[in-house]
């Protein structure tokens, strides 16, 4: 079973009149968030299409985060491909 991942952003997001505090990843990656991915040569442009996959937020928003934020969410995601999570 997945656990729910909770990353509390240092930097709100705005999304049209909502205010983003934190992200949650709610289930497991699966083949089809790696569409157009090269997971061999994973780019921040990557990092940020998949996490938008899992979190429902739009990529262009997540392109706002500040990086001690981008940094967090990185480490999350980056840790679905070292571990398999």
């Amino acid at each position: 079973m997945f656990a729910p991942i909770t990353i509390a952003l240092q930097s709100p997001l705005t999304h049209g009149a909502e205010e983003i505090r934190e992200l949650v990843i709610l289930r497991e990656m699966c083949a089809g968030d790696l569409r157009g991915v090269s997971v061999g040569s994973l780019t921040h442009d990557d990092i940020l299409e998949v996490t938008s996959r899992l979190v429902g937020v739009p990529t262009p928003v997540l392109r706002q985060l500040k990086m001690p934020d981008y940094m967090a969410l990185a480490d999350v995601v980056g840790g679905f491909f070292d571990s398999g999570r």
